[in-house]
């Protein structure tokens, strides 16, 4: 029976140190395959529109990462970039002003992550059931408002968040960045990112040390409804239209580029330039399999395997910590 067990062990041991080259090596073995798979891949033309991709899953990526480390989950995000495109394109076409459009979702995304957060904090109910009742919700509003039609005429200020450049950098690259440098100082070098991961570790023991869990379990999620809120500025400039089904199971990438970036599930663990590297390794799977005609159908469940996957992998760190 002891045999058995250190077998096991082992065995856990021997898979983990498969994957403890980390994401850089997975992504450039990723970039090779897709390479040989499609010589489209390394075209100039492909490598700026995984870029594109690659930016709103980071941005998304950075709230999810917050969230995660708390010790919760925003299955929402996605419809929040739905819902947030469709918002501010309503704004900024009736009444031409860009600010009061991105003023006002910002406000929303916040505000709707203070609900949420709320809910999730002061009610102890499980953060899944929340948001994925505050996901089915935003859908039906995303319904409610267009009917199924996409909002266009958008002015130019507003597709300068996707289309736009600042220097030689396009304008959703400079966002990334600059809300990357904010999130890692933050949860890298303020007492508020050390009570996150505290608060992740053990509620608890947070608790007891005489941190505001509810607090800073809500801010998390605050966190989040802005970045829902940018992603959707970057995508509707994109596009140049808000779509009735816009940031449609965008939650399952942000999560995705999250763990396979090496958060943990259970909390308390994680870092943002390993969810950038994850949006990155997001970004070239689903360009790869677009590249490669894959129906939409099957690229959800290439996605669904590849979060199933990444839990998998973050089970075997644990197990291997123990």
């Amino acid at each position: 029976m002891k045999e058995r067990l250190s077998n096991k062990k082992r065995t856990f041991k021997e898979i983990s140190s498969l994957f403890s080259i980390g994401p850089i090596l997975s992504l450039i073995v990723l970039c090779i395959i897709v390479s040989f798979l499609s010589d489209k891949f390394f075209t100039a033309l492909n490598l700026v529109n995984v870029i594109k991709q690659i930016t709103c899953y980071a941005v998304l990526g950075i709230g999810m990462t917050f969230v995660i480390i708390g010790g919760g989950i925003d299955i929402s995000v996605g419809s929040q970039v739905g819902l947030w495109a469709v918002v501010s394109s309503l704004v900024a076409v009736n009444t031409g002003s860009v600010f009061l459009a991105v003023t006002a979702i910002l406000v929303l995304g916040a505000a709707t992550g203070f609900i949420q957060g709320s809910i999730v904090a002061r009610l102890s109910l499980p953060p899944f059931i929340v948001t994925m009742a505050g996901q089915m919700i935003m859908r039906g509003l995303i319904t409610a408002i267009t009917n199924g039609q996409p909002i266009t005429g958008l002015p130019d200020g507003l597709r300068w968040f996707g289309i736009g450049k600042i220097g030689p950098l396009s304008v959703p690259i400079v966002i990334s960045i600059v809300l990357f440098i904010i999130g890692h100082i933050v949860l890298t070098k303020t007492r508020s990112g050390r009570y996150i991961f505290a608060l992740g570790s053990n509620r608890q023991a947070a608790k007891v040390t005489g941190i505001n869990v509810v607090k800073f379990q809500i801010i998390t999620y605050m966190v989040a409804g802005v970045c829902a809120a940018v992603a959707s500025l970057i995508l509707t400039g994109r596009l140049g239209s808000a779509l009735s089904n816009g940031g449609l199971n965008y939650e399952g990438d942000a999560i995705a580029a999250t763990v396979v970036g090496g958060t943990s599930m259970s909390g308390g663990e994680g870092n943002l330039l390993g969810t950038f590297i994850g949006a990155a390794i997001m970004g070239v799977i689903r360009n790869g399999l677009n590249l490669l005609q894959v129906q939409a159908a099957w690229q959800d469940i290439v996605v669904g395997g590849v979060i199933l996957f990444a839990v998998i992998l973050d089970q075997v760190r644990l197990h291997r910590k123990e």
